[in-house]
């Protein structure tokens, strides 16, 4: 299944393929990292309970960092790319490996129309075409998953990587160590991604809970796996470090620990109240890339409009369309999916 792009994402929201540019400009992991951002903004209008939960809620760095790993794995609808497991609700990496905000709506809200019949709900995209796992939502069992994959993928000779996004609280779990272990002895190639706050940060209770250790690399050495420190403050590097994590695991080298500083506050650059104002990461980005000319404000301002116009008109389509047969009750949806069908699902 390779579902198409609106009309009005293609070509403004095109990403690069990794053959038109081995190192993405600022520009498109802004435009990635948004135009994910408006889909969870939408996604996370469903339920009150998911927005004020601490694990649930959206990590403007997190989400960035997540899109940039997106773009370093290899990509392709066929079938032979990589594979990336994302955290649940993060529709960053989807997004980049091909599916459309259309089709994480259709899925989200039930519709008979979505990819797998709106059963999967919001966070459990999976299209192996395209190389997306959907999560499970127990911490740390993605990675048990992910190590399985990734061993037959090794036995079958396809060269597939696999990518996993460790959530928040995962390395506290038995099943995320058991995972690793497994990847590890059995040389699979796999790329766990670990992402810990930088120093403005404040870790929520939970992940200080997660280890002593000053950092999670330090597990390495215990695993026998390789390692690589990387920071979201020099994006270029960022993408060069997680690009070159993967191919050494293609290369046989085994399961690469890679750990990310976010090392941004996460507080948002305009009032919470405001549905426009963008968080801090995001607003840094866009900052930037005025700064480096990349784009103009006015120019900047027309790509806003264009995308939040798409995942508005995508909003506004899946939730004109039928129901799941029969549909399904989702505890986390005000009355669940079926709730929405008279309302059109606006928020």
């Amino acid at each position: 299944m390779n579902p198409s792009q609106p009309a009005s994402s293609d070509p403004p929201n095109r990403l690069p393929d990794p053959g038109d540019s081995p190192v993405p400009s600022p520009l498109d992991i802004y435009r990635a990292t948004l135009r994910g951002y408006l889909v969870e903004t939408r996604l996370r209008s469903l339920s009150p309970s998911w927005l004020h939960s601490p694990r649930g809620m959206s990590n403007p760095p997190r989400r960035l960092i997540s899109v940039v790993a997106a773009l370093a794995v290899r990509r392709s609808s066929d079938g032979s790319g990589d594979l990336i497991a994302p955290e649940p609700f993060d529709p960053g990496p989807a997004l980049v490996l091909g599916l459309s905000p259309l089709d994480l709506f259709r899925e989200a809200l039930g519709r008979a129309s979505a990819p797998a019949g709106g059963q999967n709900g919001p966070a459990g995209w999976t299209d192996l075409s395209l190389g997306l796992l959907g999560p499970v939502s127990t911490p740390g069992a993605m990675l048990e998953v992910m190590a399985g994959v990734t061993l037959a993928e090794r036995m079958k000779g396809s060269g597939r990587v696999g990518l996993v996004v460790s959530p928040p609280g995962a390395s506290a779990t038995g099943a995320w160590h058991e995972g690793l272990n497994f990847a590890a002895v059995r040389t699979c190639p796999l790329v766990l991604l670990v992402v810990t706050p930088g120093p403005s940060n404040a870790a929520p209770s939970f992940q200080r809970l997660e280890t002593r250790l000053e950092r999670q690399i330090d597990r390495a050495r215990g695993y026998g796996v390789s390692s690589h420190l990387a920071s979201i403050s020099e994006l270029p590097e960022l993408h060069r470090t997680l690009t070159g994590a993967v191919e050494e695991a293609r290369q046989g080298a085994g399961v690469q620990l890679v750990e990310v500083s976010s090392g941004d506050s996460l507080a948002p650059s305009g009032s919470r109240g405001d549905p426009e104002a963008l968080p801090g990461t995001l607003a840094r980005l866009r900052h930037r890339i005025e700064d480096e000319g990349l784009l103009t404000g006015a120019s900047l301002i027309g790509l806003e409009s264009e995308l939040r116009a798409e995942v508005l008109d995508a909003w506004r389509r899946a939730s004109s369309e039928a129901l799941s047969a029969p549909p399904l009750q989702r505890p986390f949806m005000h009355g669940g999916a079926a709730s929405l069908a008279g309302s059109g699902g606006a928020p």
